[in-house]
């Protein structure tokens, strides 16, 4: 049995605190980020080895969200209010990973939506969406640490896009069941990945009427209409920095 099949065979209320823990402690991760592996690095994460402790430095200090409360004691080195951001990531990111697996085990990527009851009984669409959820989780955490520093400074270190694309890559190859959007069969009560190479199974009524999708003509102005915006959107960005 894969260990995602074992977290799913937990009690909810188990799953629930094992999920708010990982959100909190991924929360942490994305502060020490933030402040270690920018281009300027404060080092304000008590996690960080040069972190600027004083004489009351302690092992609370560490612990998520009461850590950054404990810490407003260094606003006259660190800066005024310097705890209020990472304090408020820390208590979103336990927010979100809650609303991730509740709302997500209920339905997920999952279009058209299954029918109420199905998820709960049938073991693999279950498996699915925790596979997708697990995917959320740990890219979402590589794109806050860059947002957070692209506010910062507006640029992204390789450290972080890197790899975050490596690992990217990694969980495509071990969780194939974690991409981003199934479509649900509601005949069989299967789900099976969508994807830019599979146009043809992609649900008709995304685009009204989807007789074109599967047609090489409709795939490649799809493709080339989305390919362009992002090359739009990188050169304005490139353009600014």
């Amino acid at each position: 049995m894969s260990p995602i099949h074992e977290f799913i065979s937990l009690p909810l209320g188990v799953r629930l605190a094992l999920v708010s823990l990982a959100g909190m402690l991924l929360a942490a991760l994305v502060n020490w980020a933030t402040y270690s592996l920018a281009y300027e690095p404060t080092f304000r994460s008590p996690w960080s080895r040069r972190h600027l402790r004083d004489e009351n430095f302690g092992p609370s200090d560490r612990v998520p969200i009461l850590g950054w409360w404990r810490l407003r004691r260094m606003a006259p080195t660190l800066g005024q209010g310097f705890w209020i951001r990472p304090l408020l990531v820390e208590l979103a990111a336990r927010f979100s990973c809650l609303v991730g697996i509740v709302g997500g085990g209920r339905r997920g990527l999952l279009t058209p939506r299954p029918p109420a009851g199905v998820i709960g009984v049938n073991l693999t669409l279950s498996y699915v969406l925790h596979c997708q959820f697990l995917v959320h989780l740990v890219l979402g955490t590589f794109m806050l640490a860059a947002s957070l520093i692209d506010a910062d400074e507006r640029n992204i270190p390789d450290a972080v896009t890197v790899t975050g694309t490596l690992v990217g890559l990694m969980l495509a190859t071990l969780v194939p069941l974690g991409a981003l959007t199934h479509a649900f069969d509601p005949i069989r009560e299967h789900a099976f990945p969508l994807n830019a190479a599979r146009p043809s199974l992609w649900p008709a009524d995304w685009f009204g009427r989807g007789e074109w999708i599967g047609s090489s003509s409709g795939s490649l102005a799809f493709g080339s209409g989305a390919g362009g915006s992002f090359s739009a959107a990188g050169f304005r960005r490139c353009a600014r920095a």
